[in-house]
């Protein structure tokens, strides 16, 4: 009997009149069972589905704050929590700022809330938009109306505006200064977002981007990490992304891009990945990490696919609901 090759090296067809090449709902394990080490395709995880939110939903994160975990959800203005322990649904104080989507992150007290360009700050008790004057300061002196992405590092939250970033007192959300910025200088390119991972966050431009470290110093907390910066972009801020440390992120030529010690960040998709997420408008490409099973993924949800890159083996799949193009 002879064996027949997997759908591994091609993402799709790669060119027009070929058949398609590729795993969907599946992704490729090292067999543990035979001598040779070979290939064999494993089912995808299944999903916890919460219907209530899906339609409605802004963004979602799983943090832990004073030992509890549990994942937070922004549904229309509301902030959902839900318990993965229990399968309890809660509801948190405030609303939220604006119909985007939105951007959660988190120090060791206090929770940040980014929706509508406005920030919002508290903990599991309550949350509410900042009422520190200074936050309006700051954007008007940089002839900005509205803040596009938050970060966390150090105990203090960090807000990205025009080609700036601003940052507040530490453990206290709701406090910052007209001083409290630092200019992202390496290219005049304006920021569209980014993240922190490990030690560092990394700015990214339309074009270039930068690294930043703790100074450890409080008045200036804050520097370039000189000889990292990128000539390389960000397309969507919604694609940037850590993967065991790593970042992920999709560049400015739709190129899926990943940054470990080279200078220059390695380029894992080929054009048949690339030609799918240029066709496909900034605001519908989100990216989320799955870690399960030895394997670590980055996938890119769109609304007609759903591609993602099996780190561990160097390939690309695809996850699909049912009988959609995308996954739930």
């Amino acid at each position: 009997m002879g064996k027949i090759a997997l759908a591994s090296g091609a993402y799709s067809a790669p060119s027009l009149g070929l058949p398609d090449r590729l795993c969907e709902n599946a992704y490729l394990e090292r067999s543990r069972t035979t001598p040779d080490g070979e290939v064999q395709i494993m089912p995808r995880p299944g999903t916890l589905a919460l219907p209530d939110w899906a339609s409605a939903a802004r963004g979602y994160e799983e943090l832990s704050l004073g030992g509890v975990v549990k994942v937070l959800a922004v549904v229309g203005s509301a902030i959902k929590t839900y318990d993965p322990a229990t399968g309890t649904v809660g509801t948190i104080t405030g609303s939220i700022a604006g119909t985007d989507r939105v951007v959660i992150k988190y120090t060791e007290q206090q929770i940040g809330i980014l929706g509508g360009g406005i920030f919002h700050v508290g903990d599991l008790t309550g949350i509410a938009a900042v009422t520190d004057p200074d936050f309006a300061a700051l954007l008007a002196d940089h002839d900005q109306t509205a803040f596009i992405n938050l970060m966390s590092i150090g105990q203090r939250f960090v807000l990205q505006y025009g080609s700036r970033f601003c940052f507040t007192a530490v453990n206290d959300g709701d406090n910052t200064t007209a001083l409290n910025y630092y200019t992202a200088e390496y290219a005049p390119d304006g920021l569209v977002g980014g993240s922190t991972i490990g030690l560092r966050m990394w700015h990214m431009g339309g074009k270039t981007g930068e690294p930043w470290e703790e100074t450890g110093q409080s008045d200036d907390p804050y520097r370039r990490s000189l000889g990292q910066e990128l000539d390389v972009g960000l397309r969507a801020r919604d694609c940037f992304k850590n993967l065991d440390g790593v970042p992920y992120w999709i560049d400015q030529h739709n190129q899926v891009r990943r940054s470990g010690n080279a200078a220059i960040p390695d380029n894992i998709s080929g054009p048949d990945v690339s030609l799918i997420i240029g066709a496909t408008d900034v605001e519908d490409l989100v990216a989320f990490t799955l870690e399960f099973e030895g394997h670590a993924f980055y996938g890119i949800h769109m609304p007609t696919m759903c591609p993602l890159y099996d780190a561990n083996y160097g390939e690309w799949t695809r996850f699909l609901t049912l009988q959609e193009e995308t996954w739930r």
